[in-house]
C-alpha cells in the first residue's frame, strides 16, 4: 500500500513561451559554444543540461562547457529519482571523455532508474548476473499479474508509462544490467 513519490517534471519557461532571464549575450555564447562541439558532446551537453533544468536547477554556460568548475550544482535530494538523475547528469558532463557515457547509454540508465533494479537489492546481495537475472524473470511475472489483473477488472488499456515498462522488460538482459547497474551505483 505504500506509494513511491512521482517525480514532477516541467519548464514553466517553455510553458509560458518566456525566455530564462539571461541576458541576449548569454544566449548567444550558448548556442555559438554548443555549435563549436562535436555532434555527440553536444546530444550529451545537451541532456545533461536538460536533466538540471526539469530539476528546477540553474546550471551556468561557464561551469558545463569551460569546465571551470569541479563540482556541478547539487540537486536537492526530493524523490527517490533524485541521486540518480544527479548521476547520470554527472556522467554527460563529465570532463573525460572517456568517463562520460552516450547519450544511448543514458537511456538505458534512465530505465534502470525508472524500473529498476534499485541499489537496494545489492544492499542484501552480491550483484551476480545469476541475481539479476531471477530479478528480471519475477519483475516479468509480477508484470504478466498485473496486466492479468487489470484485465480481469476492466481497468482498460494499459498507458504509455506501462507500455514503455513493458518494452524496458522485454529488451532488458543481465548482462546490460549489470553493466549499467555498474555505472550508475558506483561511485
Amino acid at each position: 500500500g505504500l506509494s513511491l513519490p512521482r517525480l514532477l517534471i516541467s519548464s514553466f519557461f517553455k510553458v509560458k513561451d518566456k525566455r530564462r532571464p539571461c541576458s541576449t549575450s548569454q544566449e548567444q555564447d550558448w548556442t555559438e559554444g554548443v555549435a563549436a562541439l562535436p555532434s555527440q558532446e553536444a546530444q550529451e551537453l545537451r541532456v545533461g543540461m536538460l536533466i538540471y533544468q526539469i530539476l528546477h536547477v540553474d546550471v551556468s554556460l561557464e561551469n558545463i562547457l569551460g569546465f571551470r568548475s569541479n563540482r556541478l550544482p547539487e540537486i536537492p535530494s526530493l524523490s527517490i529519482y533524485s541521486m540518480g538523475l544527479k548521476r547520470l547528469a554527472t556522467l554527460l558532463l563529465h570532463r573525460d571523455p572517456h568517463k562520460r557515457v552516450s547519450v544511448e547509454q543514458a537511456r538505458t540508465i534512465l530505465q534502470v532508474l525508472l524500473w529498476g533494479p534499485r541499489q537496494e537489492l545489492f544492499a542484501r546481495s552480491k550483484k551476480t548476473l545469476t541475481l539479476l537475472q531471477r530479478w528480471v524473470e519475477v519483475k516479468r511475472a509480477l508484470l504478466l499479474l498485473k496486466f492479468a489483473e487489470n484485465s480481469a477488472a476492466v481497468m482498460g488499456n494499459p498507458g504509455l508509462e506501462e507500455w514503455l515498462c513493458c518494452q524496458y522488460f522485454k529488451e532488458v538482459t543481465e548482462q546490460t544490467l549489470y553493466q549499467v547497474t555498474q555505472v550508475l551505483y558506483t561511485p
